[in-house]
């Protein structure tokens, strides 16, 4: 019987002594799975999904692919009417109105120039409402989910992205985490509280619509969603899960 790309690496990870060994490569760059492709000879698409499959079937491993998560529950829009030069106005919008960013046009790793939102208390309190209102777009977050289960298939396994809730899903620049968490923790709690809570939602869809994985590897089984949470420090972390890391 022949056995599907996603059923080989489950069964591993579920008895690794017993089944035969994986190789999977995190390759989150489509451009170079295009540029092998092409140097191999094989056929290029507009679909990155598919174009990893075939390289996967031509170089026999198993595919792995790695869905959002934290930009599921802060869905920012971009505002074209308000955005100028190279910054762009991004919003959304809350029971409390607007809540606005400006960020550079072309996103930036996740450092102090990127833009994050949260600078102020009033700030915590926006990231609060955005997190409490995740609920009304559970279409559209399964919708995500299930369109990626039906393009990858069997061919192999998704793995749902890290909410990082001590830092706020990316919503904070590294170093407004440090102030932020000494001058107002509870302020900070609260939201890390937030984002923790609309994370467990997310990941409850993601669990129904096939996804395999979060990103700690950990198959997805009763109270498994919360252990997705080991974060970048024991003190946030426990502070967060009430659990040690």
């Amino acid at each position: 019987m022949n056995v599907s790309p996603r059923q080989r690496f489950l069964s591993y990870v579920r008895d690794p002594k017993s089944s035969p060994q994986v190789i999977s490569p995190f390759l989150p760059h489509p451009e170079v799975i295009k540029e092998t492709l092409i140097y191999l000879q094989l056929p290029v698409t507009d679909d990155d999904i598919k174009n990893e499959i075939t390289l996967a079937q031509e170089l026999d491993y198993e595919p792995m692919f790695m869905t959002e998560c934290s930009g599921l529950i802060f869905n920012w829009q971009v505002d074209e009417s308000r955005s100028v030069d190279d910054f762009a106005v991004k919003v959304i919008n809350t029971k409390k109105g607007e809540w606005v960013r400006r960020s550079p046009l072309e996103e930036v790793p996740w450092n102090d120039d990127a833009g994050c939102p949260v600078q102020t208390v009033a700030d915590h309190e926006m990231l609060v409402f955005v997190c409490e209102q995740v609920g009304g777009r559970e279409y559209e977050i399964r919708d995500y989910f299930r369109n990626w289960r039906q393009r990858v298939g069997e061919d192999g396994v998704i793995v749902i992205g890290h909410p990082h809730p001590s830092w706020l899903g990316y919503q904070i620049n590294p170093s407004n985490i440090f102030y932020h968490w000494n001058d107002n923790r509870q302020v900070f709690s609260r939201s890390m509280d937030a984002v923790y809570e609309a994370s467990l939602f997310v990941m409850s869809i993601a669990i129904e619509e096939g996804v395999d994985f979060n990103e700690r590897f950990q198959l997805w089984s009763g109270d498994d969603v919360s252990c997705a949470f080991r974060d970048n420090g024991p003190a946030l972390h426990s502070e967060v899960c009430g659990m040690d890391p």
